[in-house]
């Protein structure tokens, strides 16, 4: 059966090919391709010199990827963010193309690969009126998330510690909130 689509599979679908605009035959197992463009990798683990884990900036042509990652992420699991997936799933597409057009000292929103495959999300973002309203000038973080396929293979450590590192060249420290259902993150 064909299911309303949440990607434009027309233009983003590798896996999905044969999708007409606005259906996608699995929503599930779509992988998206990311436009060419020079990567920004600023985190790589590797292990037998194979990088899994890259962490890279997402870049404004990549809004649709970061869309699906974040409906996912407030799909799988609603309790840990402050939006919803009902509310988010309907923003417009300029919108989505628009959160990811930021200041790169102000704004540092990531995106985890395992392998190449998509695989989390984070972003740390400074509060320019926090910073000049109360003097405080740390980074929080927000949105972290690792997909269910990718949790346990170092997804969360690598965002986390690319957060951190973002943070210490730009602010005076890192906050971050979890939620206590969030067993691993405690």
């Amino acid at each position: 059966s064909v299911e309303p689509c949440q990607v434009d599979c027309v233009e983003d679908c590798v896996a999905h090919a044969g999708c007409s605009a606005g259906e996608c035959r699995s929503l599930q197992s779509a992988t998206f391709a990311v436009p060419p463009r020079r990567p920004v990798v600023r985190f790589s683990k590797e292990v037998s010199g194979v990088a899994f884990v890259q962490i890279s900036r997402f870049q404004p042509p990549e809004w649709r990827l970061y869309r699906r990652l974040r409906l996912a992420a407030l799909a799988g699991d609603p309790d840990a963010f402050g939006s919803t997936y009902a509310r988010s799933s309907g923003l417009p597409a300029p919108e989505w193309r628009e959160r990811l057009r930021v200041d790169p000292d102000m704004d540092f929103p990531m995106c985890a690969r395992f392998a190449g495959t998509p695989a989390g999300m984070g972003w740390v973002r400074r509060e320019a009126f926090e910073a000049a309203t109360s003097g405080s000038d740390a980074a929080h973080l927000y949105q972290m998330w690792a997909a269910p396929d990718f949790r346990g293979q170092g997804v969360g450590r690598a965002l986390l510690d690319q957060a951190i590192a973002w943070a210490r060249e730009r602010a005076d420290g890192l906050e971050l909130g979890i939620t206590w259902s969030d067993s691993p993150a405690v």
